[in-house]
């Protein structure tokens, strides 16, 4: 008779419960009866059924045993994420309230300087006190030193000296990455029905992308170019596009006021802007926190950085376009350069550009802001600006009138002043002050393409109203290089910064 199954709870892998089995399946020979066979079996499945259930047990019991330990286990303290006040040096006196004040700092740099920093390097830069600014845009070193001077002058005075601390540099990088990700969030949703009139446009980047290509300067590929998005060749820069670039229109498009308005006074700050119905909310806003009261050239410069990248396929607010691959980093390096320049220069477009966005952004301020011979902002104010503005030398006309004959940072021409896609939210309003002159921005071909780009010169050609073919939506997962010729994945050319 074979052994009966065991009543005592042993684990279903020890030595009794196999030998048990074994036992019984040895029993298992064809010289038995139908009717043996059939009560072996039983008992096999009887051991079986026991040792299942053991597991089961076994392992619910380790399960409640774990839960127990985790419930007493006292949670590790983890380091609160941006917490940079603990590497402050011991001498620091209240290091938590030199941090918040430092990524308070970083805010608005990146609101009213650059949303992103040439180079980490920046910081490792010394401080001239000698520096010539109207030579800042002729090497990366002048750039760098530039840069520093912009961080320094948001900086809190006490904390001026210690920017050459990792921990204070850090808290200043982070208050820049957090308030990027508030403009994120701003533009493209909570603030997007007070920017543009169809936001379903914007649900996806496939949907910008065929929206709104063309309208932030994408160009098709030719046999001399590959496919790019040109960085003045954009109609959403302007007032008013007339399919070449205009200097007295440049900076000046609606949606570029509109997303700064929405950064400064709130997700609905863009209502009734060109009506004169958008105030300054009682409530608790950038405007009112940082005491903005004039327009500088770098918030121009981040308005439109901002508005391309809202209409792009880009789906990050990042230095390079996820999507598009732009160099939105580089393109405010461009777009600064030109109306600091401008400004040193006293050209009227650039004088003329601070003016009309003053005008509609702070219709109420009481003093004129001025700009030093670097464009730089300076407290003392100009005796006459209108003086200023009929004064000022006029820049060579083009003579020729085709939106293709120019040689500039618009790296060719749009061949339509909108696109078919474009909703009724991207008319621009009527310009507040008629336009005297029509000055078209030239510069050398030389100096806007190193001997290295592969990219050549546009050939002449006459308009066309025909839509250029739509940019491919990048791969992430591929990174391949362009071709001058059989490429078609739009990007975006390095200039050369430096030479003239």
């Amino acid at each position: 008779m074979p052994p009966a199954p065991s009543s005592s709870s042993s684990p279903p892998t020890s030595p009794r419960t196999i030998d048990d089995l074994l036992t019984l399946s040895q029993q298992l020979t064809p010289t038995k009866s139908p009717r043996t066979i059939r009560k072996l079996r039983q008992q096999i499945q009887a051991h079986a059924n026991e040792a299942r259930q053991e597991n089961i047990d076994l392992k619910r019991r380790a399960a409640d045993a774990c839960e127990q330990a985790d419930a007493v286990r006292k949670p590790s303290k983890k380091r609160k994420r941006g917490d940079r006040a603990c590497d402050a040096d011991a001498s620091e006196v209240n290091p938590a309230t030199t941090e918040a004040r430092t990524r308070h700092a970083g805010r608005l740099f990146a609101l009213t300087k650059a949303l992103f920093l040439i180079d980490d390097e920046v910081f490792d830069q010394k401080l001239d006190e000698e520096f010539d600014f109207s030579c800042e845009f002729e090497s990366l070193d002048n750039e760098l030193q530039g840069q520093l001077y912009d961080i320094v002058s948001v900086l809190p005075v006490d904390v001026k000296s210690k920017i050459h601390q990792e921990w204070v540099q850090r808290a200043f990088t982070d208050g820049q990455d957090l308030i990027c990700a508030t403009f994120h969030t701003r533009i493209r949703t909570q603030a997007l029905h007070a920017i543009v009139d169809n936001p379903k446009s914007f649900a996806t980047s496939a949907s910008r992308l065929s929206a709104f290509s063309k309208f932030i300067g994408y160009k098709p590929a030719t046999k001399e170019t590959v496919a790019h998005y040109d960085r003045f060749a954009a109609p959403i820069l302007y007032d008013k596009w007339e399919g070449r670039v205009i200097l007295e229109h440049l900076f000046r498009g609606p949606i570029l006021l509109k997303v700064f308005v929405s950064l400064i006074r709130g997700p609905n700050g863009a209502i009734g802007l060109f009506e004169g119905k958008s105030k300054r909310p009682q409530a608790r806003c950038l405007e009112r926190i940082y005491k903005l009261t004039c327009i500088t050239p770098g918030a121009i410069t981040v308005a439109s950085i901002l508005a391309i990248w809202l209409h792009s396929a880009d789906t990050q607010l990042v230095r390079i376009g996820d999507e598009t691959a732009i160099d939105y980093g580089l393109r405010h390096r461009v777009y600064i350069r030109r109306i600091r320049e401008g400004l040193r220069d006293r050209k009227s477009w650039a004088l003329g550009l601070i003016d009309y966005w003053n005008r509609i952004l702070f219709p109420n301020r009481d003093e004129a802001r001025s700009f030093d011979a670097s464009g730089r902002e300076q407290p003392e104010n100009d005796d006459d600006l209108d003086d200023i503005f009929d004064e000022a030398p006029s820049m060579e006309a083009s003579s020729s009138s085709s939106p293709s004959n120019h040689n500039s940072d618009a790296e060719g021409s749009s061949p339509s002043h909108r696109s078919p896609h474009r909703t009724s939210s991207l008319s621009p309003p009527s310009s507040p002050t008629p336009v005297q002159n029509s000055h078209v921005y030239h510069s050398s071909s030389q100096s806007q393409h190193p001997a290295s780009a592969v990219v050549q010169q546009r050939p002449a050609q006459q308009p066309s109203t025909s839509n250029p073919s739509l940019p491919p939506l990048r791969q992430p997962a591929r990174r391949s290089g362009h071709s001058a010729t059989t490429s078609s994945h739009a990007r975006d050319r390095s200039d050369n910064l430096y030479r003239r």
